[in-house]
């Protein structure tokens, strides 16, 4: 359930309807939350501590960045930072992402972050 309420809100904040995800996913027959992504524009920043770090714009500017572990198959959103640069960081658990390290999200080359 926390599951799609977070997909949910992140798709909300980024003017995504369902329908238009619907489609997508119907079109891509992949794992959801790698769908998602794609469709948000997530940019791979690289590769840190076993997760790998995304990042997606926002309207309006700022951004959120999403951490992945593929070999665990969990996401979450990390922080966002708001249209001055200000960042606000989540103690939020990792929610499951079966299936995502099958996808684009965990099988592109990542560069590794220090």
């Amino acid at each position: 359930m926390r599951d799609e309420v977070a997909q949910r809100m992140m798709m909300e904040s980024h003017g995504i309807t369902a329908s238009s995800a619907g489609k997508a996913m119907a079109a891509e027959p992949q794992q959801a939350l790698a769908i998602l992504l794609k469709q948000l524009g997530a940019k791979p920043l690289g590769l840190y501590d076993g997760v790998r770090l995304l990042r997606i714009n926002k309207q309006g500017g700022g951004s959120l960045t999403v951490t992945v572990s593929c070999e665990r198959e969990q996401w979450r959103i990390q922080n966002s930072d708001n249209p001055q640069g200000r960042p606000s960081f989540y103690d939020a658990p990792f929610l499951s992402a079966k299936g995502i390290s099958r996808t684009w999200v965990c099988t592109e080359p990542a560069r590794v972050l220090e």
